[in-house]
C-alpha cells in the first residue's frame, strides 16, 4: 500500500508541474480564454482523481474489500478502482498476506462468473471481454490483451506457435520451456517469470517492460545473457 501510495504522490507532483508549464505556454501564445480553460480544467480533473485514488489506498485493504463486497451484493457496478483491487491488478501474488489474497479471489469467484469477470476487466483494460482470458486455452488462443490471474504452461517445451498474452496479471510459469525460439513475452506480468528450464535465452524476442516478481531463470545460462538480465531486471534475478 505505501508503494502506491508513493506512486500515486509521485504522479501528483509530476501533473501539478505539467499543469503549469500548460498554462504558461497557452497564456503566451495568447490563448487565455476557452483553450486555456479547458486543458487546466482536464488536468485539475486527472489531479483530484489521483488524489481520490491517494485517499482510496490509504484505507486498510480488508475494508475496501467489505465496501466493495456490499456494493456487490447491492449490484452496484464497481469503479475501476475497485475493479484494479478486487482483481489483484494493483496486488500481485506476494504483495498481499495470503489471507488477503485468499479472500479477495474467494469474493470474485463468488459474486462473479467468468463472463462477468470478462466485462469488468475489459472495462479496466478499455477493450473487449472476448480480448480477456481467464483459462489457459483463452489465454493461448491469440489476441488476448490481459489475463486475469497466474499462467502455468506446465507442459510447454517449445514456444513455437504459442502467442502469450499481451499482459499478465499474475505468475507465468513456463518452466518446461527448453526452446524459447520465436517467444514474444507478455508486455507486462503482474506476479513473477520462471524460465528455469532454458539454457539459453536466444530467441525470445522481446522481454517484459515490466514484472512485479522475481524472474527465475536457470544458472547453466551464459554469463553474458546472465549480465544482460542483471541490467534489465536489477535484484529480481534468481538462478536455479
Amino acid at each position: 500500500m505505501a508503494d502506491i501510495c508513493k506512486e500515486l504522490r509521485k504522479d501528483l507532483k509530476v501533473l501539478d508541474g505539467l499543469r503549469e508549464s500548460c498554462l504558461s505556454v497557452l497564456v503566451k501564445e495568447g490563448m487565455e480564454s476557452d483553450a486555456a480553460k479547458k486543458a487546466v480544467r482536464e488536468f485539475d480533473t486527472l489531479a483530484e482523481e489521483l488524489r481520490d485514488a491517494t485517499v482510496f489506498y490509504r484505507q486498510p485493504f480488508n475494508e475496501r474489500l467489505d465496501d466493495i463486497e456490499r456494493k456487490m451484493e447491492d449490484k452496484k457496478p464497481l469503479d475501476r478502482r475497485e475493479c484494479r483491487l478486487l482483481y489483484g491488478v494493483d496486488w500481485y501474488p506476494g504483495r498481499l498476506k495470503y489471507e488477503e489474497d485468499k479472500r479477495r479471489k474467494e469474493i470474485v469467484e463468488k459474486w462473479r462468473s467468468d463472463e462477468e469477470k470478462k466485462q469488468d476487466l475489459a472495462i479496466e483494460f478499455d477493450t473487449t471481454p472476448n480480448r480477456i482470458s481467464v483459462t489457459e486455452e483463452e489465454a493461448l488462443s491469440g489476441n488476448i490483451r490481459y489475463h486475469y490471474d497466474e499462467l502455468y504452461l506446465k507442459d510447454t517445451a517449445s514456444a513455437k506457435g504459442v502467442t502469450l498474452p499481451e499482459e499478465i496479471g499474475g505468475h507465468l510459469l513456463l518452466a518446461a520451456l527448453i526452446s524459447a525460439e520465436g517467444l514474444e513475452l507478455p508486455r507486462k506480468i503482474g506476479g513473477g517469470l520462471v524460465l528455469s528450464g532454458l539454457t539459453s535465452t536466444q530467441g525470445i524476442t522481446n522481454w517484459p517492460i515490466k514484472i512485479r516478481h522475481e524472474i527465475i531463470v536457470s544458472q547453466a545460462l551464459p554469463d553474458n545473457e546472465k549480465e544482460e538480465l542483471k541490467k534489465q531486471y536489477p535484484d529480481q534475478v534468481q538462478y536455479v
